[in-house]
C-alpha cells in the first residue's frame, strides 16, 4: 500500500460550509491527490443528502476506502461496504486509533486518536468541544480532522500527525 490519508466530515451534498461547491471541491481534490494503491481512512459523517446520489462517486474515486462511522451515518453496512472498503466504528493502523468521537488511544495500545465530528480545533481544555472527553483527551494524542482548515483536502496521516502534535503543545 502507498500513503494513507484522512478525510472526514465531508457531509456531501449538504449544507455545512459556507463553500457553496463543496461537494465538488472535496472530490476533485481526492481524485487528485490519492492514488489507487494509497489508503483513504474517513473519520464519520460522509453525507447529509440522499445516499445514492453521492454513493457512485464516492465508488468512482481512488484509493482503498475505509470508513468508521459518524453520527451522521445512518445507511446500513450492506450499503457502505458497496462504496468502501470496510466500515467501522473505530478503525486501528500503525499506533493510530480512527474514530468520529475522541476515544482514548491508550484503551487501543495506540499512540494517537484521528477524529472528525468537531468540525473546529478546540482551543484549551476549557473548551466546551472536550469537556465531556477531559476524563482521557490531550492535545498531544487527539487530533480532530477539520476539513475547512486543510482546504477540502484528503492530507497525508504523518503529515497530519506532526502537524497536530505542534499545535497541542501550543494548548496545554
Amino acid at each position: 500500500m502507498g500513503v494513507t490519508y484522512i478525510l472526514s466530515d465531508t457531509h456531501f451534498n449538504g449544507r455545512v460550509y459556507p463553500e457553496p461547491n463543496y461537494t465538488d471541491l472535496i472530490f476533485d481534490n481526492w481524485a487528485s491527490i490519492v492514488k489507487e494503491d494509497d489508503i483513504i481512512i474517513h473519520a464519520g459523517d460522509i453525507n447529509s443528502g440522499k445516499w445514492n446520489k453521492v454513493a457512485e462517486r464516492i465508488k468512482s474515486m481512488p484509493g482503498y476506502k475505509i470508513l468508521t462511522r459518524g453520527n451522521h451515518d445512518c445507511t446500513t453496512d450492506e450499503k457502505y461496504l458497496e462504496v468502501f472498503d470496510e466500515v467501522h466504528i473505530h478503525y486501528q493502523k500503525d499506533k493510530v486509533i480512527y474514530s468520529h468521537f475522541p476515544v482514548n488511544p491508550k484503551i487501543y495500545n495506540c499512540d494517537y486518536n484521528i477524529f472528525g465530528h468537531f468540525h473546529r480545533y478546540p482551543i484549551n481544555m476549557s473548551d466546551s468541544l472536550v469537556r465531556r472527553y477531559k476524563e482521557f483527551f490531550s492535545f498531544e494524542a487527539n487530533f480532530t480532522f477539520c476539513i475547512e482548515e486543510f482546504f477540502f483536502k484528503p492530507v497525508d496521516v504523518n503529515e497530519f500527525i506532526k502537524i497536530s502534535y505542534e499545535r497541542g503543545k501550543l494548548c496545554i
